[in-house]
C-alpha cells in the first residue's frame, strides 16, 4: 500500500535543511557556525535572556546548550550572569564582540529573506504564514511558555 506524501512536514524539513546548508556556505569564515550562529542572531535581538528560555526556543538538551554557551563564553561572545529575578537561573547576554559576530551572521540571513520575498506574491506569503500559524494551533506548543521536554 502506497503512503500519501507528507504535505507539510516533509517540505518543512527539506526547507530547513536547505536553509542550513545555504547559510553554512555563506557563513564560511564567520566565527559562529550552525546552531552557534543561530544563537548569536537570537541573542542580538532578545538578550539578556534566561538559559531556560534559550533551551525551550532552540529545543536543545541542557548539556548541549551548556557546552555551546561554554564555547561562546570562552571566545568572548556571550556572558552568563545571575538572574536578578530568579536566583536559581542565569541570564545570557551578548558582548560587544558577540554583536559584531551576530551582524556578520545576520547579513546572509537578511539576504536570504529578501531573495525569497522577491520570489513570492503577497498572497503566497499570507498562505505560508497561515500554514505556520495553524501548525502552532494544532500542536498547541508555545515555545516561549511551555516547559522544555527532554529529548531522548
Amino acid at each position: 500500500m502506497a503512503r500519501t506524501p507528507l504535505l507539510f512536514l516533509s517540505p518543512l524539513h527539506r526547507a530547513s535543511r536547505q536553509i542550513a546548508i545555504h547559510l553554512g556556505r555563506r557563513l564560511s569564515g564567520v566565527e559562529a557556525q550552525g546552531a552557534e550562529a543561530h544563537l548569536m542572531s537570537y541573542l542580538s535581538v532578545y538578550a539578556p535572556v534566561p538559559v531556560s528560555l534559550i533551551g525551550r526556543v532552540f529545543g536543545t538538551r541542557k548539556s548541549t546548550l551548556t557546552s555551546m554557551l561554554d564555547r561562546l563564553e570562552h571566545r568572548g561572545l556571550v556572558r552568563r550572569s545571575p538572574n536578578p529575578e530568579d536566583r536559581r537561573s542565569l541570564l545570557v547576554s551578548i558582548t560587544r564582540r558577540g554583536r559584531a559576530v551576530a551582524r556578520q551572521v545576520q547579513r546572509p540571513v537578511d539576504d536570504l529573506e529578501r531573495a525569497i520575498r522577491e520570489r513570492v506574491t503577497a498572497a503566497e506569503l499570507h498562505g505560508f504564514q497561515r500554514v505556520i500559524e495553524e501548525i502552532g494551533h494544532v500542536t498547541q506548543v508555545d515555545l516561549r511558555h511551555e516547559p522544555q521536554e527532554e529529548s531522548p
